[in-house]
């Protein structure tokens, strides 16, 4: 498969051998999903201008997670939806 393949190759070395991992144009590997998000985020000018709205919508983002998070504690998934385990 494509991920053993970049296993095998190192390309994932540098995210202890695990996916997403995104190499930008410089190069550069970055990995952990929320790391490539927040590169992307303002590498794309969607972090706000100032330092304070940054500081807003990783917040905002922080609580998008946590609430997923807890969603997926409780059993709200289509992967558990009708099963009584």
């Amino acid at each position: 498969s494509e991920f053993n393949e970049a296993k095998e190759n190192g390309d994932l070395k540098l995210n202890l051998n695990r996916a997403p991992v995104l190499v930008t144009p410089e190069g550069k590997t970055i990995g952990q999903s929320k790391a490539i998000e927040r590169y992307l985020a303002r590498r794309f000018g969607l972090m706000g201008q100032t330092p304070e709205e940054e500081g807003m919508i990783d917040c905002i983002a922080e609580h998008c997670r946590d609430v997923k998070d807890a969603a997926r504690q409780k059993g709200f998934s289509k992967f558990t939806r009708n099963k009584t385990d």
